[in-house]
């Protein structure tokens, strides 16, 4: 369960991009990938319309974000999030923000 909330919050984290960056459906849908290979029977077991609620938050606060940093700022963490392959690696592009 703890995962799963990561997992919830890396999502808003993943709103990041800007021109010649991916565009945030498309960071949001691999967070949603990586989610469900990772946490299989926990995503599995939710409705399809909570994980379509949560890429649709996630696609909200990547454009929220992109307006508020900047284009050059959201490119480069949608870049680090699109090349993730897994939980832990979207923890290390946040971690990588705040810095």
């Amino acid at each position: 369960m703890k995962k799963f909330r990561t997992l919830i919050a890396l999502a808003a984290l993943a709103p990041m991009l800007a021109a010649c960056a991916p565009a945030p459906e498309d960071v949001c849908q691999h967070v949603v990938d990586l989610m469900k290979k990772e946490l299989g029977e926990q995503v599995d077991a939710m409705p399809e319309d909570e994980i379509t609620k949560i890429k649709d938050n996630c696609v909200k606060e990547a454009e929220k974000e992109k307006e508020m940093k900047g284009a050059l700022e959201y490119k480069k963490q949608a870049k680090c999030v699109m090349a993730a392959e897994s939980l832990d690696d979207l923890k290390t592009c946040e971690e990588d923000e705040k810095k």
